[in-house]
């Protein structure tokens, strides 16, 4: 019992942890779309020659695709 009680000051406050963690979160999510929309941009932009009636931000087609694969 005495080695729980001296490390249970060593616990930060439970708003700094919940902080902590949502910090890390939010800065994979800005980098993910830092890095994640240009690189979709480029790749709609390199596929357009591939696609014959379809447009590169038309949500329906892919959905289906997704869909029937």
């Amino acid at each position: 019992m005495l080695t729980v009680m001296r490390r249970w000051r060593d616990l930060p406050p439970q708003g700094n942890v919940l902080r902590r963690i949502l910090g890390q979160a939010g800065g994979l999510v800005v980098a993910g779309l830092v890095i994640g929309l240009p690189l979709s941009w480029m790749a709609a932009h390199a596929i357009r020659g591939f696609l014959f009636d379809v447009g590169t931000s038309d949500p329906v087609d892919p959905a289906i695709a997704l869909r029937v694969g």
